[in-house]
């Protein structure tokens, strides 16, 4: 038979796992209204005489005890937090025109070594000008200290000739994660408190079921504590590192007048080259068509030309007869 100790050990370590939980559901589905909730009255775990778990009526000061140590470990947090720097993640976003995007992207990479950053992505490729003329364009995207943030920013615009007009666009963001980073930390107080308890009262079962009921209860708080701790560590290392993303754009040459090379003698060659290439078309085309085209033509036009000649033949014939006729009775008509 368990000892009072033991009983009101489990009594307190049972009612920090609850409010673990609690506060466990609301992380995975990102509901913060916990803390605006006051723990549930009236319910706690306790053993019965044969060492199962079950429901029991518990003391209300029992409960205010527990209440008020995560209430107090909340407020050391944040009062420990609000003392140092506050969380703030800030990125920009900047696009700008160069005369040369290779050099540029090499000048911003070694930018981010040199504020104790790097490079996170970065890409370049040839966007057609005119006549032919292909001009390099690019994107890199750096991560730099966030003390050396507004540093860093100055030193790429110095890649520009005329920050003025040579920055086509800058947007620089920021976003205060310090509350957020304040409740996650005071979950993670809360489950490993809750953990640790839960060692303590696995160290004591004696039962084959109760060890696996507590050891599960183990695993899941494990499992969201490594969860806190990931989203932690992601905060941490966003509001330390800042990101630039910089898009470049080649500053377009101005179209040359091109002045050729005039000489005397090239021309009158070209022009004696033309007569000749000329001559030898108008020859081609010549020996084509007596060899190709006209024995057509001779077959066609021969026959077609005799029958025009005879149909005018008698044509001329027909009028001559009547023009005959006509004269003939003019003449008889005198006679008369």
């Amino acid at each position: 038979m368990r000892t009072k100790r033991d009983i009101i050990i489990f009594i307190i370590s049972i009612m920090v796992l609850l409010s673990g939980c609690s506060m466990a559901r609301n992380i995975i589905s990102g509901d913060d209204s916990y803390a605006n909730k006051s723990l549930p009255s009236g319910v706690m775990y306790d053993f019965a005489p044969d060492s199962s778990f079950m429901l029991a009526e518990s003391a209300p000061n029992m409960m205010l005890r527990d209440s008020a140590a995560y209430q107090e470990s909340t407020t050391d947090i944040t009062a420990e937090t609000s003392s140092a720097d506050r969380l703030v993640i800030r990125n920009a976003n900047m696009s700008i025109r160069v005369l040369d995007t290779t050099q540029t992207i090499e000048n911003i990479s070694k930018i981010a070594g040199q504020f104790g950053g790097f490079v996170v992505q970065s890409n370049t490729w040839l966007e057609a000008y005119y006549s032919g003329v292909d001009l390099p364009h690019g994107s890199i995207t750096i991560r730099v200290k966030a003390e050396n943030f507004d540093t860093a920013i100055a030193m790429i615009e110095s890649n520009v000739p005329d920050p003025e007009e040579n920055v086509i666009s800058k947007d620089i963001s920021g976003k205060d994660i310090t509350s957020e980073y304040v409740d996650s930390s005071s979950k993670l107080t809360s489950l490993e408190a809750t953990q640790k308890k839960l060692y303590e009262i696995l160290d004591t079962s004696k039962k084959v079921e109760d060890t696996l009921n507590v050891y599960r209860e183990i695993s899941n708080i494990e499992t969201q504590i490594e969860v806190l701790k990931g989203q932690l560590k992601y905060m941490e290392e966003s509001a330390a590192l800042s990101s630039i993303v910089v898009n470049i754009q080649p500053i377009k040459p101005e179209k040359e007048i091109e002045i050729k090379k005039w000489s005397l003698t090239t021309i009158v060659k070209n022009a004696i080259q033309d007569l000749i290439d000329g001559l030898q078309i108008f020859g081609e085309g010549l020996i084509y068509f007596v060899i190709s085209v006209l024995p057509f033509l001779l077959i066609i036009s021969v026959p077609i030309f005799f029958i025009l000649r005879a149909i005018i033949r008698k044509i001329r014939k027909s009028s001559a007869n009547k023009k005959n006729s006509t004269e003939f009775d003019d003449l008889n008509k005198l006679d008369q």
